[in-house]
């Protein structure tokens, strides 16, 4: 049985601590686990905690998760090494969704789809400027499809390939 939550980090502990686990199994499948570890580390961050998280699960197991952190200022921007660049231009508040990690045998059930629209509608509900995000250059044709704008690469060079950051303006 599918099941999808949006709960907040600090609300939800126990959640938390399987979101963590779950994207370092997934990661470490692609790049190796120590460089996940690093990358990611194996400890509950601020981050985490004050992310929402969109979470999918298949009969209590999870398979997909992503975070949304809404951010107020500069000084509260997640992942400052990938948007370094381009904070001179982002208009806050915003939100910024990141980690997003699916189960390689759910890959096309429209996961990444379902969290943007729960992304967008909790961005409109707390009346949020702008959504970013980060991604691969291979994947940016979802962001286009949805209205993103390419702003350039990513300052954040821990994981190989080509990352884009993008953002969609939500007041216009």
């Amino acid at each position: 049985m599918l099941k999808t939550v949006f709960v907040k980090g600090d609300e939800n502990l126990k959640l938390l601590n399987e979101v963590k686990a779950f994207r370092l199994k997934i990661w470490s499948e692609l790049i190796g686990i120590e460089k996940a570890k690093l990358r990611f580390g194996v400890e509950i961050d601020a981050e985490d905690l004050r992310a929402w998280h969109c979470v999918k699960y298949d009969n209590q197991k999870i398979i997909a998760s992503q975070a949304f952190n809404v951010t107020n200022n500069q000084e509260e921007l997640v992942d400052f090494c990938s948007y370094e660049r381009y904070v001179k231009i982002m208009r806050f508040p915003l939100a910024i969704t990141n980690r997003l990690v699916i189960d390689s045998n759910n890959k096309q059930m429209g996961l990444r789809e379902e969290f943007y629209n729960l992304c967008l509608k909790k961005a409109k509900k707390l009346r949020l400027l702008e959504l970013w995000g980060e991604s691969r250059q291979e994947r940016t044709q979802f962001h286009s499809r949805n209205n993103y704008k390419d702003m350039g690469p990513s300052s954040d060079k821990s994981i190989d390939g080509d990352w884009r950051i993008l953002v969609k303006k939500l007041d216009e």
